[in-house]
């Protein structure tokens, strides 16, 4: 499908629960955008070196436990 989602901090829960007819029950805790990347030249340039950059990624097990606290969650 070619989307990608984005968490975004900073937004108002009061106003997303107006904006979506959040019923009072519920509390918006997070808020993602998801949609079709565009392309990247079109971007700052501050913000195309952002995006291209290399990325690495902790080890799931440094995150995610499983039966234990601490216990490395397994993988593969």
């Amino acid at each position: 499908m070619g989307l990608m989602a984005h968490p975004m901090g900073g937004y108002d829960p009061d106003k997303a629960r107006a904006t979506f007819a959040i019923p009072a029950a519920y509390t918006p805790m997070a808020m993602i955008a998801v949609g079709h990347p565009g392309p990247v030249d079109s971007l700052e340039e501050e913000y195309r070196e952002l995006e291209t950059a290399a990325r690495t990624r902790k080890p799931l097990g440094e995150c995610f436990f499983e039966g234990g606290w601490g216990i490395p969650v397994k993988t593969a």
